[in-house]
């Protein structure tokens, strides 16, 4: 296992890891630890599968409190992955919501 992404966000209102390799899909997972969100909207995290055409396909999203998040995608997948598709996760907000957070992706 080995860190595939690390983001330190202070105050951001998104962030995207770009297209990320990972080998094994079965051992991914992504760790959010959220120190402060401004509340005047919301925010939200999107992990998408990118096929050899650089299409994206979400597979997971989720709306981000303060506290420790984990998508532990492996053992929930259900979409149907070819050899070198890559990964991506976005994260975004809404009404000038901001947030700080460390992020990071795990992968084989």
């Amino acid at each position: 296992m080995a860190t595939v992404y690390s983001q330190t966000l202070t105050g951001a209102t998104e962030d995207s890891s770009g297209s990320l390799s990972v080998s094994s899909y079965n051992e991914l997972w992504v760790a959010l630890d959220v120190s402060a969100v401004d509340w005047t909207g919301s925010a939200s995290a999107t992990l998408s599968r990118i096929d050899a055409f650089s299409t994206l396909f979400p597979m997971i999203s989720v709306q981000l409190g303060e506290g420790h998040t984990v998508l532990d995608v492996g053992s929930g997948m259900t979409t149907n992955l070819a050899f070198g598709d890559h990964v991506q996760l976005d994260i975004s907000t809404v009404d000038g919501t901001t947030i700080s957070a460390q992020v990071s992706i795990i992968g084989k």
